[in-house]
């Protein structure tokens, strides 16, 4: 009997094979106590020692098995095993002086840097105690004497199940035999959910372990639904489905390299959204004309300190040398009261998403948005550079942002660093940026449309409540409105305006973005080709008539409709 469960989808496609069980570890301390604490203390530091140089070559083994992101993962770990202050140090002090034998310290010290993870409101965050668990994992494998299970080499069309996959988990599986990815634990966010977006291994999480080694497993990466013991006519099905996904995706490979353009010939960009500077290579390989959207915070998530600016100047010249002259929007620090960061203490506020964050939070704090401006100057003379300052809700807040760039730029030169003029913009995700955008406008040179917190403003909805979830769309009429002022105001001041929120690549809304002016779409790499495809069928003329139609729509049941009668009519002429 085939059993069904719906869990979350973390990476799309479609994956069928066999289970392969990946059991969790039960790393238990002995209870006892050391009756040397000075030798425990001696074998923790051999412990210790052969743990970090373990680690450095793992690093070193991830970015030959699978490339720069995973290393950087692996190098972060590093990074907070090597802490003193956090790390070392506490275990230390806790065999010296708490009395524990070195599992115990481990376990203690490690453990409380995964809950001050797991406490954290911003999601990201949440799944970077990830990180802290497979350091603490590795310590105690180490200190137990626990040798790792061996999955080296996994048979073709695997599906691993497992309750969560770490780093150190991955790097030692053969993950091309890999066909699909099931776990009980993980996010969007997680390392897996990471890793399997960037190999194309469809992945679901939020499943309870469903299946035993040998069971045949369906994944569905498209709907979040897990099969296992299928029927043969639901394998049948599924198959199917496959073939017709594998022709599809054979179909859309032309439009990889393929130039953005309308029917008409009108010409535009399809650009990728990185959270990392080793993906920007992911995003070239999808067929992107540019980065519309760097989120420089994975510098800051990740370390016990804040990035110094030759770190952050060294990670923006790789994207820029990455993407050769293709344009690449960096996105200047978008932190604050929901998202954390261990180096940066933040107050707690009552309402994260209006309080203290982005801009309003570099403003207030000169010296680290000094040090990330000196950076990206210094990193544009390798590329095509431009800078976006994020959540702009006033022209004060944009000039303010500007003053300090450009002080910035006056002490480099002084001490002799060549700086050339880089290109300003904002994110447009404020409802109160859209109003002004005819002021703003004239002091920006390129808009962009973040839809994700502008239509959470917006409709005064919460991005990932259920109970107000109905309410969270692009496609509600007054979200639409606010996108074509900006979009207008950008075209009367002659800048370009783009989109670099999730409804970039919503294939029902691009001639509706494209008709209102938009010709700039940034997006996560998969869906590029199959965005430049659907644009490539529609005239500009006629997404100039859906936009008008669309913005004299007065609800969402309205939008849509008008939405499917005009992709019916399109498919129809075709």
């Amino acid at each position: 009997m085939a059993l069904v469960y719906q869990g979350t989808t973390i990476s799309p496609g479609l994956g069928m094979g066999r289970a392969r069980v990946v059991e969790s570890l039960r790393l238990e301390p002995p209870a006892e106590r050391p009756r040397d604490p000075e030798e425990e203390l001696r074998r923790f530091r051999r412990c210790y020692a052969a743990s970090e140089e373990e680690l450095r070559q793992t690093v070193q083994e991830a970015q030959k098995k699978l490339g720069g992101h995973e290393a950087e993962i692996l190098d972060a770990q590093l990074t907070l095993l090597q802490d003193e202050y956090s790390v070392l140090e506490p275990i230390q002090e806790a065999i010296r002086d708490g009395g524990l034998n070195m599992a115990q310290a481990i376990d203690q010290v490690l453990g409380g840097i995964v809950e001050l993870f797991q406490q954290a409101e911003d999601e990201y965050m949440r799944l970077r105690a990830g990180d802290a668990k497979d350091v603490r994992k590795r310590l105690l494998m180490r200190a137990l004497g626990i040798t790792p299970r061996d999955y080296s080499a996994l048979p073709e069309g695997t599906v691993l199940v497992a309750e969560e996959l770490t780093p150190s988990d991955t790097i030692r599986m053969d993950l091309a035999h890999v066909s699909g990815i099931v776990t009980s634990r993980g996010g969007y966010y997680s390392h897996v959910g990471i890793i399997s977006r960037n190999l194309g291994i469809p992945s679901v999480c939020g499943v309870p372990r469903a299946a035993e080694d040998g069971d045949t497993v369906l994944v569905d990466g498209e709907s979040g639904v897990v099969t296992v013991h299928p029927d043969e006519a639901g394998l049948a099905r599924f198959s199917q489905r496959r073939r017709e996904a594998e022709a599809e995706r054979r179909r859309l490979d032309i439009f990889r390299s393929a130039p953005s353009r309308a029917l008409d010939g009108t010409a535009g960009l399809i650009c990728g959204n990185i959270g990392t500077a080793a993906e920007a290579q992911a995003a070239l390989d999808a067929g992107a004309e540019g980065i519309g959207l760097l989120r420089s915070e994975f510098l800051y998530m990740d370390q016990p300190a804040l990035p110094d600016e030759e770190t952050q100047f060294q990670a923006y010249r790789q994207v820029l040398e990455t993407m050769a002259g293709r344009p690449v929007i960096i996105r200047t620090l978008d932190v604050g009261g929901d998202k954390a960061i261990p180096a940066l203490p933040m107050e707690r506020e009552e309402n994260p998403f209006l309080g203290c964050r982005a801009i309003r939070l570099c403003l207030e704090r000169r010296e680290l948005f000094r040090v990330q401006l000196r950076a990206l100057l210094r990193a544009g003379a390798y590329g095509d550079l431009r800078i976006m300052f994020p959540m702009i809700s006033s022209l004060e807040e944009l000039r303010s942002a500007k003053a300090m760039l450009e002080e910035a730029a006056e002490e480099l030169i002084r001490e002799g660093v060549p700086v050339r003029k880089v290109p300003v913009g904002i994110m447009v995700e404020v409802p109160g940026a859209a109003v002004m955008a005819d002021c703003l406008a004239r002091e920006a040179d390129f808009f962009s449309i973040g839809t994700n917190d502008l239509i959470q403003y917006t409709m005064a909805a919460e991005r990932g409540n259920p109970s107000v979830e109905h309410l969270y769309s692009p496609y509600a009429p007054a979200v639409l409105r606010l996108i074509a002022m900006a979009a207008r105001a950008a075209e009367s001041a002659g800048i370009l305006c783009g989109m670099c929120g999730e409804a970039a690549a919503d294939p029902e809304l691009l001639p509706v973005f494209w008709g209102m002016g938009l010709r700039e779409l940034s997006m996560s790499p998969g869906g590029i080709a199959r965005s430049r495809a659907a644009l490539s069928g529609w005239s500009t003329e006629d997404c100039r008539a859906l936009a008008e139609r669309v913005l004299l729509c007065a609800s969402r049941e309205e939008v849509q409709a008008a939405l499917q009668e005009a992709h019916r009519r399109r498919k129809t002429r075709l």
